[in-house]
């Protein structure tokens, strides 16, 4: 889904994302920021959005987390997929790439593959089994 994004500019506060077409993902991540945003303290905020531009503003929720830092604490992102599941979502790209940590707690970020079926590919055979790397 990379390739249908301009590069992230990143500010101190929020990252905008800038797509170059009319894609899946953005249409993906923005209804879910929309549907979350204010709900789950584990996703960044919205902070706007433009439809027409292909853009979408939100918090900046610091850097990547160590891989060794997400195996020691891998209960925390289980929990986080398990309330997905709970309001009939799936991020379906749950990888290092798209787990940060900041002000002590980890976040989600990039639901551009986010949806109400699970279809993460890489996770197995539908085994919905954590897969980190």
């Amino acid at each position: 889904m990379g390739n249908n994004r301009y590069p992230l500019i990143r500010k101190n506060k929020y990252i905008i994302k800038h797509y170059k077409k009319d894609c899946i993902g953005f249409k993906r991540e923005l209804k879910f920021y929309l549907k979350f945003t204010g709900k789950l303290n584990f996703i960044p905020k919205l902070y706007g959005y433009s439809i027409s531009q292909k853009k979408i503003i939100i918090e900046n929720v610091g850097k990547l987390a160590s891989l060794e830092f997400i195996k020691e604490n891998i209960d925390i992102i289980n929990k986080y997929e398990y309330i997905l599941e709970i309001f009939g979502y799936y991020h379906n790209d749950i990888r290092r790439k798209n787990i940060t940590f900041h002000n002590e707690r980890f976040y989600l970020i990039d639901f551009e593959m986010s949806d109400t079926k699970f279809t993460d590919k890489y996770k197995g055979k539908g085994d919905k089994k954590n897969f980190i790397y």
